[in-house]
């Protein structure tokens, strides 16, 4: 074996930079776990708040699909919880990197859709509310750090963590989401009261898609009720505080009016829901041609507003919530009904 020259003694050994600043800790590899330990918390907490409303609280309008699919908004918020525990036990190679930055993506994009679509409130955080446009602004920022940080997570080698970490992530993992999806599916849709609405947490879940077929259950509740119960009738629940009913209740009132001298048309009932407008700001324009009552405040309600229902005789034809119920159409085209 020949002996090294003195040129090849002289010469300096090649490092790989990168992995060594990553392994000495590099200011990139600390943002990178700022990031996920910070991330993990916020995720766990939101989960964890979104299922605990359930049982505490009323419900609220970002879990506003919880009566409808309680199953998989159970499976959502327990893959939030996984992946904020994730975050948190130490793994962070480039596949919780990347499984990190498309989740935070998503975020942004759902918080995004909700504040554009004038919602008060993102529902990450079950009754705690927060606007949209900052979790938006949150989600955004933890991309772009995460972008920023894609070199030291490439170059950072996930550590071997000790098998007692991972059997307790497991575990917990196991013990949250299991019962916690069993919970929200047992107590999403309540129980139902005397008149067949559903109550949880003393609060009146309205489900009108239920009520199809059936004779309308809200009548006795709602001052004018005994004139909804013959013949053809447009009946909308708005409330004076939610941005869809300020945009609906305009376009049924201008259905009114284009109603109001034809023969064999429905009757347009708009019916505030509590917490009522004070005198004077209401959503009623002044000259309104429509019928306009009220939902009794004896009771709390929910509802994914604003609900627009077609009576016939008292009986539920076609019901449509929320967005959908914003215009006409949606409830009228099925109904061989032309504005």
């Amino acid at each position: 074996m020949p002996f090294p020259s003195v040129a090849d003694r002289r010469r300096v050994p090649e490092v790989d930079v990168p992995r060594r600043l990553a392994a000495n800790g590099s200011p990139r590899i600390w943002h990178w776990t700022a990031v996920a330990v910070v991330s993990g918390i916020i995720l766990i907490v939101g989960a964890t708040l979104s299922v605990l409303s359930v049982a505490v609280t009323a419900p609220v309008p970002g879990i506003a699909a919880l009566e409808k699919a309680p199953i998989a908004v159970g499976v959502d918020k327990g893959i939030e919880f996984v992946l904020g525990c994730w975050l948190l036990i130490g793994s962070r190679g480039l596949a919780t990197w990347s499984v990190s930055l498309g989740t935070f993506a998503i975020f942004a994009c759902v918080a995004a859709y909700r504040a554009a679509g004038g919602a008060e409130s993102c529902g990450c955080f079950g009754p705690v509310h927060v606007n949209p446009w900052y979790t938006a602004s949150f989600d955004v920022s933890a991309a772009v750090v995460l972008l920023a940080c894609y070199r030291a997570a490439k170059t950072q080698q996930p550590r071997r963590l000790p098998t007692w970490r991972w059997a307790t992530f497991v575990a917990v993992c196991l013990m949250a989401v299991g019962p916690g999806t069993w919970f929200m599916t047992r107590h999403a849709r309540g129980k139902p009261g005397d008149d067949g609405l559903p109550v949880a947490n003393g609060v009146t879940i309205l489900e009108p898609q239920t009520w199809i077929g059936r004779p309308f259950p809200l009548d006795r509740y709602i001052d004018i009720g005994g004139e909804l119960a013959n013949g053809r009738c447009v009946v909308v629940l708005y409330r004076s505080d939610c941005d869809h009913c300020r945009r609906a209740i305009p376009r049924y009132e201008a259905v009114a009016a284009s109603w109001k001298d034809r023969a064999g048309v429905p009757m347009v009932a708009l019916i505030e829901m509590s917490p009522y407008a004070p005198p004077g700001r209401g959503l009623i324009g002044a000259n309104s041609r429509a019928m306009v009552g009220k939902l009794s405040d004896s009771r709390e309600w929910f509802a994914q507003t604003p609900v627009a229902i077609l009576l016939e005789d008292g009986k539920v034809v076609r019901a449509v919530e929320g967005e959908d119920a914003e215009s006409p159409d949606h409830l009228l085209a099925s109904a061989s009904l032309r504005r």
